[in-house]
């Protein structure tokens, strides 16, 4: 069984083109968030009941989700328990009470994310040939 070291330009196969390299696209890492605030949507009139889903966040396509969670901005009322996830089954809060005292409610939701759209182009010259 052979070892071949991917990171030396001397091994077969290998080119600048292919080693692991910084790549550099600008913001690559930054928060998005989101607040559910059920006092507005009551009184915008919205009927809210046992089981509703909010949906707060929209994560873009080629981001990894580094970290994430979320802030009781003001409690819930007594019987108010949540999930929060992406997909539908990744959690980030499992069955949380949100009822430290009775009232309607605010939830800030956040997400650091970091852009990995920038994979899809190959450098021209690893950064230790530049060495």
């Amino acid at each position: 069984m052979a070892t071949f070291d991917m990171t030396l330009a001397s091994t077969a196969g290998v080119g600048a083109n292919v080693l692991a390299v910084p790549t550099v696209v600008g913001n690559a890492v930054r928060t998005i968030e989101a607040i559910l605030d059920i006092d507005a949507m009551i009184a915008a009139d919205a009927t809210i009941a046992n089981g509703d889903i909010f949906q707060l966040l929209e994560i873009p396509a080629e981001t990894v989700v580094i970290a994430a969670g979320a802030e009781i901005m003001k409690s819930f009322t007594a019987s108010c328990t949540c999930n929060i996830d992406f997909g539908g089954g990744d959690d980030i809060i499992d069955g949380a009470a949100l009822d430290a005292a009775a009232a309607t409610g605010r939830l800030r939701v956040y997400a650091v994310i970091a852009d990995v759209s920038a994979a899809h182009t190959e450098a021209a010259v690893a950064q230790r040939d530049l060495l």
